[in-house]
Parts: structure tokens; C-alpha cells; sequence
């Protein structure tokens, strides 16, 4: 991003083919779902980049996303509401917790896998840690 509005051609290029691309998938996955009721940031790219999350919306007015700029650009870290106060779409940036998962997951073999002759994955398990 920061080449990007520094005017580098290429970084602006790249840019703008993955905004184009990730606002196409929302809008494709907002008619299939017949509607938008929130848009959630995640992840890299969408919990640590307030301009991409800004130009993001940008372009989708259309669906009634808005983003308040202020509470956009604030840092502080933790899920929190960035929605314009009339947007009727509510826009949210989350935490991705993917350590969260794999421990459920993990939790669940543990408790579940007490079965010998189903005991393969909770072997690869003890392999591997």
C-alpha cells in the first residue's frame, strides 16, 4: 500500500486488481445470499490495513457500506465496529484467531478418539508434537 500511494505504477496496478477482485467476490457473495447485513475485515490484510478497508468500501456504496474514517483509522487492537453511523451495512474488524480453532479441533480428537482401532490421527498427533 504505501508504494501504491507513493505513485508506484506497478504497486498501484496490483492495488487496484485486488480491490476490484475483493470487492467482485463480496458483491458475488452478496447476491447469492440475497442480501448484506455485515461486512467483517479479518485476517492481515483485512485487520491491519485501514486504507485498504477504506478504498474496499469505497466502491461498495452500492450495498450500503460506510465506513466512519475515524474509527477506521484507529488502531487500537481487538474487534470493533468501524460503520458510518447511517450505513445501513454494519462493518466490523475482527481478530483472526486461528490458534483458537486448531485447539478445538485438537480438543475434540482428544476427548472423541477413544476408540484403538480409530486411533490413527491422535497417533500422528503425539508424532508430531
Amino acid at each position: 500500500m504505501e508504494r501504491a500511494d507513493a505513485g508506484d505504477g506497478d504497486a498501484l496496478l496490483g492495488r487496484d486488481v485486488y480491490l476490484h477482485r475483493l470487492r467482485a467476490g463480496i458483491a458475488a457473495m452478496t447476491a447469492a445470499l440475497g442480501g448484506l447485513d455485515v461486512l467483517v475485515f479479518t485476517g492481515g490484510a483485512g485487520a491491519d490495513a485501514p486504507r485498504l478497508r477504506a478504498l474496499a468500501a469505497e466502491g461498495l456504496g452500492f450495498l450500503r457500506v460506510a465506513l466512519d474514517a475515524r474509527r477506521n483509522a484507529d488502531g487500537t487492537a481487538g474487534d470493533r465496529d468501524i460503520s458510518a453511523t447511517v450505513a445501513r451495512v454494519r462493518t466490523s474488524v475482527m481478530t483472526a484467531r486461528e490458534d483458537l480453532e486448531i485447539s478445538r479441533q485438537v480438543h475434540h480428537l482428544l476427548i472423541n478418539n477413544t476408540n484403538k482401532e480409530n486411533n490413527h490421527d491422535l497417533d500422528v498427533l503425539r508424532r508430531v508434537g
